[in-house]
């Protein structure tokens, strides 16, 4: 997953600047094994054009792994020019989510996700946040909790869908 963070969002200055920053390596999860790494790698941008991806630690790493029994799993950050900066001259926050499986058939599939937030960084984080509060108060069940688990995903769909967010499956 790639989270695109466009230069001229108001937020998009001091996320590029976290990306000049240097910071230690990151847990990857590589052809089954976990690895530390910092290398970038090419990413392909909705426009078709070539972005940087630069690997980021964060704990969805670790729940996507154990969740799906993914054998790679990386999360990005990019800073490139946004789907909302393309159509409408304004900045958009755009999330980039690839698959590679094999589906109940045994044949071998690869799924895109483009996800592209109007509002950019700022709003499309605290959607996130929102959504996360939302299934937390809305469930009876006590304990540690997995929000994956609990998340009605059409719900979620729709609430995305109605905050304006673009949803691309390619």
């Amino acid at each position: 997953m790639v989270a695109n963070n466009d230069p001229d969002d108001l937020l998009g200055p001091l996320s590029v600047g976290d990306l000049d920053q240097e910071y230690g390596d990151v847990m990857l999860r590589n052809h089954g094994s976990w690895i530390k790494s910092k290398e970038s790698r090419e990413i392909i941008m909705a426009d078709g054009l070539k972005g940087t991806g630069f690997p980021i630690t964060i704990m969805d790493t670790a729940a996507v792994a154990g969740m799906t029994e993914a054998k790679s799993v990386r999360f990005e950050v990019s800073a490139e020019k946004s789907i909302g900066m393309a159509k409408t001259n304004t900045p958009s926050m755009d999330l980039y989510i690839e698959a590679k499986g094999i589906d109940l058939s045994g044949k071998e599939i690869t799924r895109r996700v483009i996800a592209s937030h109007p509002g950019g960084q700022a709003k499309c984080t605290a959607f996130g946040a929102l959504l996360a509060i939302k299934t937390i108060l809305s469930t009876t069940k006590k304990g540690f909790l997995f929000l994956e688990y609990l998340m009605d995903l059409d719900l979620a769909f729709k609430e995305m869908k109605d905050e304006g967010m673009e949803i691309t499956f390619q």
